[in-house]
């Protein structure tokens, strides 16, 4: 071999190394939870078979993650030709995709990645998609052979395959190998972490990051506390007991026992108290009982309790004041703070809007299958941190004519169109009619201004 060569051996052999490395960080916990409180048989070997369970541990995890994807779906509609989004509302109603969408929000922060197979994709009118179980779901690149769990190198996009039972075979009806134009594919901070998958092997840029993940810990202490205290009530009602075996000490302090054997009976005596059942009369001589308080000088669990509960509740984008607690919020510390928070999720919101008008989105794809021009046509949702609007500003834009009527029907809260013709709606004659309410209306009715009179 010449030196050039034993040079680019070497080369290749240093970057396998450092491939190697790097495929191997990442933190771990230090005891591996297989219980927590009264569940047991967590995985700890699929994550998103994990965070799955972890989802139906509490409601604290549970509820905000069905809120969550009620709220950013809020508003959903369509925008684009009239003549298309007639279309797709009546496609929408026909597929019930507005749940299908709160299904993707509500998986896509739960796992941190969502894919969705579409199917009767040569039927526009029947088109849809439905989720793939991530559990049982793999995403590779080109050049990764088909079940290998060689987890040497990252596994880094572009993305060739995705997989379902990867290592089962093709033929059964539970496996499948689908390619990226088969499935409606999205990731959160995909970008941000390695992932291992669940055969082993670490990616980049691929799967992404599940709102659970970092609150993962405090679920386990969460769960702890509840069935610990709830134990250490059942058992001991409003406390525990101390027990002062006086006899003991006086026996002891005359000589009659030795301390050996005081021990065992103590040893002895606690056997038996373990015996005593919830609400049961405790009766002897020679002793005295204490009871030692949740609160004063010892822990205090119910306020430890709600400090976990806060701390999951944020993690999944949610404020204490949205999950009903409101002790202790004036009205502008809260408004502020979810002002705040809306501004957040609508970063989430405008990425799951991405998922769906995107080139590989449903929108589009159904576009193409009908004919048309994919542009022509987007899902959006309503935009959460507006402002509110007074109802008589809105009258005031529209008669201003900057905004249409079913524009100003559904910012009312009423529907786009009217359920029957009303005979009063005669085209420019309801313009006049509004006029003719604001000149008629004093200044000091109900102690409002329109703004053109401010």
């Amino acid at each position: 071999m010449t030196d050039t060569t034993n040079a680019a051996i070497d080369l290749d052999r240093k970057k396998s190394n450092i491939v190697k490395v790097f495929a191997s960080t990442g933190i771990e916990r230090k005891d591996t939870k297989y219980k927590a409180g009264a569940f047991r048989n967590f995985d700890t070997t699929n994550r998103f078979n994990l965070y799955r369970q972890l989802s139906l541990t509490s409601p604290h995890v549970f509820i905000p993650l069905q809120k969550l994807a009620l709220t950013l779906v809020k508003g959903i509609r369509f925008e684009g030709k009239s003549s298309l989004v007639k279309n797709f509302e009546k496609w929408s109603e026909r597929i019930n995709f507005e749940e299908k969408t709160q299904t993707l929000a509500r998986l896509l922060c739960r796992d941190g990645t969502y894919v969705g197979l579409y199917n009767n994709v040569k039927n526009p009118d029947k088109m849809g998609f439905e989720p793939l179980l991530m559990s049982q779901t793999t995403i590779v690149p080109r050049g990764v052979t088909k079940g290998s769990a060689d987890v040497t190198f990252i596994l880094t996009p572009p993305i060739n395959r995705f997989y379902v039972n990867e290592r089962g075979n093709l033929n059964d009806l539970e496996a499948g190998s689908y390619r990226p134009d088969q499935v409606m594919y999205g990731s959160f901070c995909a970008n941000d972490y390695t992932f291992r998958d669940i055969l082993g092997r670490e990616t980049y840029g691929i799967y992404g990051t599940s709102l659970i993940a970092p609150i993962e810990d405090l679920i386990y202490k969460y769960l702890e506390l509840v069935e610990g205290y709830t134990k250490y009530i059942k058992k001991y009602g409003i406390g525990r007991y101390f027990i002062d075996y006086r006899i003991l000490g006086d026996m002891l302090a005359d000589g009659d026992i030795s301390m050996v054997e005081a021990q065992e009976i103590m040893q002895e005596l606690s056997d038996e108290h373990q015996y005593i059942e919830e609400n049961q009369d405790i009766i002897g001589a020679g002793f005295d009982i204490k009871q030692l308080d949740s609160g004063g000088s010892n822990i205090n669990v119910t306020g430890f309790k709600e400090s976990l509960e806060t701390d999951i509740q944020v993690g999944l984008l949610q404020a204490p004041l949205t999950m009903g607690r409101a002790e202790g919020t004036t009205y502008a510390a809260g408004y502020v703070s979810e002002a705040d928070r809306l501004v957040v999720l609508e970063g989430l919101q405008k990425k799951i809007m991405s998922i769906l008008n995107d080139d590989g989105g449903i929108i589009k794809q159904r576009a193409i299958a009908m004919g048309k021009n994919p542009e022509d046509i987007r899902v959006v949702f309503e935009e959460l941190s507006k402002p509110a609007v007074q109802p008589g500003d809105l009258l005031d834009a529209y008669t201003m004519s900057v905004i249409n009527k079913p524009e100003l029907r559904v910012s009312l809260g009423f529907p786009k169109e009217m359920i029957e013709k009303d005979e009063r709606d005669n085209g420019d004659n309801t313009i006049k009619l509004l006029k003719r309410g604001r000149k008629g209306r004093k200044p000091t009715d109900n102690g409002m201004k329109y703004p053109s009179e401010e």
